[in-house]
């Protein structure tokens, strides 16, 4: 087989798979591991996928915003940029609050540097990998919603559990979403994790949207809450300054 030809199936593998491994490649096409990181660069380098450690996954741009792919592909995109919106969020907590926040992967990066800290508060989510994570922290008490759980989700989804967050006062719900737009407000894709999400919209104090720079200006099937019901949502840098200076007339937007 050619190289080209190689590439080429590695493209068509990402289009149904969304997500490959060096390793599975290389067993695929009989070739050395070497010949397959040296492909994958080479089509990173080329704009038609995303370098990932040990593999690749679909370009971002050509990821639907409308379909639910595995969190597992969504928690390997754009690490380091959820990371640094997590560490400033944080900065918004003190102890003996009660916070709730989703299950979506900006969301998780706050769960792993929330672990990480001194503080003591009580944690309320739906996303599976956050609660798994912050139970072995003993200065964070945690509650997990119920619900359903599909194969492909790390979410409990549905409102089989909103009768027990209206026993709980909750401080400020962080939340992650899949688009933003100045037309539509902050979008989703997924319409059970979305009835949860306006419901503790309705009951908290204060909402805080994390969304990192790749989600301005593009929008979900389904509207979740409008801009002006948001007390502040943290972004990057990377966010152009155009781009900045148009949301920040009609929301509270800070970059970090």
């Amino acid at each position: 087989m050619f190289v080209e030809q190689r590439r080429e199936k590695i493209l068509n593998l990402l289009s149904e798979n969304y997500i490959v491994t060096v390793a599975e490649l290389a067993d695929k096409f009989g070739v050395s591991l070497a010949t397959i990181r040296t492909d994958l660069n080479r089509l990173d380098q080329e704009g038609k996928i995303t370098r990932t450690h040990g593999g690749a996954v679909l370009k971002q741009e050509k990821v639907s915003r409308n379909v639910d792919h595995s969190y597992q592909i969504r928690a390997t995109l754009n690490i380091e940029e959820k990371h640094q919106i997590a560490e400033n969020a944080i900065k918004y907590l003190k102890d003996g609050q009660c916070i709730f926040f989703d299950a979506s992967s900006t969301c998780y990066e706050l769960a792993k540097v929330l672990f990480e800290s001194s503080l003591r508060i009580t944690c309320i989510t739906n996303g599976l990998e956050a609660a798994i994570l912050l139970k072995e922290n003993p200065r964070i008490t945690v509650l997990i919603v119920g619900g359903m759980v599909r194969g492909s989700s790390n979410a409990v989804e549905g409102l089989m559990g909103i009768d027990m967050l209206k026993n709980f006062n909750i401080d400020i719900f962080f939340l992650g979403s899949s688009g933003i737009s100045l037309i539509n407000g902050i979008t989703d894709f997924n319409i059970y994790e979305m009835e949860l999400k306006q419901r503790v919209i309705e009951m908290t104090d204060k909402v805080i949207a994390l969304m990192d720079y790749t989600k301005f200006d593009t929008s979900s099937n389904i509207r979740l809450v409008n801009l002006e019901d948001v007390d502040l949502i943290i972004t990057n840098k990377a966010l152009p300054q155009a781009a900045a200076k148009k949301y920040q007339k009609v929301c509270n937007l800070i970059m970090v």
